[in-house]
């Protein structure tokens, strides 16, 4: 019985640690979280200066350490890194050197909220996007006896340059409609490469048409605006609507368009496939039997004749 409780609380802690969440639970009722999650700033549009607010619902008093993390890109663009401190001030993207805390500790009552102000020293920043991951290490003294887990609540906060040489630009890698078995398809999927050096989040549509140019269906892409990292490549999927009840089988084309975030230049990938429509794949192969032995009856009532 001991080994199996012990068991248990490992993989209870395992999961607790490996599962992203950006609102941790302390003891007593509700939990302490942080807002926004995500922090987007233009230093050409924006002040140098941003905001996090962390709020205790709990009913003890807890005590928040303010850092930050530099990170990188990893898999297929959706999930982040963490670099060591010995070699993140020369990863290329880097904020932590260009960024300071009014206060990095953070005493909260309960039900309390307070706000952390974050300044940007916008004159030295490099060109182009520095991004870094602003986190609240939670401290608790824990009881003997009891398993202790660290919390850290994460905010992560992007920031463009004012420079003049930020550079937005992206290509298309791949565009996939699946069909199984030639059925029309639902969904949509392409890769963004982001070749420019700021962050960026695309924008625009997926349209299917005929082979005379009518449209049949149509997808919009990123309605989350899921941003790209610069020099990574990301994978967005997204639904695709028909216009019309009926889709016959045949030749279709299909044309995606984007932008990246409010720039114009236009980013196009098309593709043809054939597609049985509505029709299934049993009712196209009755419908191909019935058409051959149609085909065969007026063979024999020709030769009879």
């Amino acid at each position: 019985m001991k080994f199996l409780r012990t068991f248990f609380i490992s993989i209870a802690s395992i999961a607790a640690l490996s599962s992203p969440s950006y609102a941790l639970h302390a003891s007593g009722d509700g939990g302490i979280s942080v807002t926004p999650s995500i922090l987007r700033i233009d230093l050409h549009q924006n002040p140098d200066m941003a905001e996090v607010i962390y709020t205790n619902r709990s009913k003890e008093a807890v005590s928040l350490h303010i850092q930050v993390k530099n990170f990188s890109a990893l898999e297929d663009g959706w999930k982040v890194s963490f670099l060591p401190d010995n070699n993140s001030e020369n990863f290329q993207y880097s904020l932590s050197s260009w960024i300071k805390f009014d206060n990095d500790t953070v005493l909260l009552a309960p039900q309390e909220s307070k706000t952390v102000k974050i300044f940007i020293d916008k004159q030295n920043l490099p060109p182009g996007a520095h991004y870094a991951s602003i986190q609240a290490t939670i401290q608790q003294d824990n009881a003997p006896g009891t398993l202790g887990l660290k919390g850290i609540l994460s905010s992560l906060l992007f920031i463009r340059g004012s420079t003049g040489q930020e550079i937005v630009s992206g290509t298309i890698q791949k565009l996939v409609l699946p069909t199984t078995h030639f059925s029309f398809p639902t969904n949509a999927t392409f890769a963004l490469n982001n070749t420019g050096n700021v962050e960026s989040a695309p924008y625009g549509e997926l349209r299917i048409t005929t082979s005379s140019g009518k449209l049949v269906a149509k997808g919009v892409i990123n309605t989350d605006s899921l941003i790209t990292l610069p020099e990574s490549v990301r994978s967005y999927t997204f639904p695709i609507q028909q216009l019309q009840n009926f889709i016959s089988p045949g030749v279709y084309h299909a044309t995606l368009s984007i932008h990246l975030d409010k720039s114009d230049q236009q980013i196009t990938a098309s593709r043809t496939f054939f597609s049985l429509g509505n029709v299934s794949i049993q009712e196209a192969i009755y419908a191909i039997i019935l058409i051959i032995l149609f085909i065969f009856i007026i063979i024999r009532l020709r030769r009879r004749r």
